[in-house]
């Protein structure tokens, strides 16, 4: 029978057409747009796309293993954290639920909203912030890690665009 060896190319034709148009999309965003065009771009796509990340099962699914790791052999027990990229909280509420005091920020008002709300709803005594993209707001004090989000390194912007982290 040709019908499934036929559905399984189409398929996997369709697949590449796919993933062919939206590396050229967004190739030709990254190189056509201004930073700030690729900001707004993104504080929309976050804002309609992506509400799942502010639900709250997944807010309250706790570190993936990666994370659970990386916390347990880096980070001090107990210590004061600061969450980047936060998005809706959902490393904000795992690290407090282990012990840790923690703060966080956004640039994304939609996800850190419902952030804000999850963790008001659990009393939990965290600051999640909403700041424009590409800034990272002044908070009081040290740090003893930062939990930087996978996008915000991925979607970085511009030339000056860097990660400045000291150790004491």
């Amino acid at each position: 029978m040709i019908v499934p060896p036929l559905y399984l190319f189409l398929e996997r034709l369709l697949r590449w057409v796919n993933n062919g148009a939206t590396s050229l999309i967004q190739g030709l965003s990254l190189g056509l747009l201004s930073n700030i065009q690729l900001e707004r771009l993104t504080e929309y796509r976050y804002s309609t796309s992506f509400s799942s990340l502010a639900e709250e099962s997944y807010l309250n699914s706790g570190f993936f293993m990666w994370e659970r790791e990386a916390i347990q052999n880096y980070f001090p027990p107990g210590g004061r954290d600061l969450v980047a990229a936060a998005g809706a909280g959902r490393e904000m509420i795992a690290l407090a639920r282990a012990g840790f005091v923690v703060n966080g920020f956004d640039c994304c008002a939609p996800l850190v909203e419902g952030g804000r709300n999850e963790l008001r709803k659990q009393g939990i005594d965290a600051k999640l912030e909403y700041v424009p993209p590409s800034t990272v707001p002044e908070f009081d004090g040290h740090y003893d890690a930062v939990l930087v989000g996978f996008q915000a390194i991925c979607i970085s912007l511009g030339e000056t665009a860097e990660f400045v982290f000291s150790e004491t």
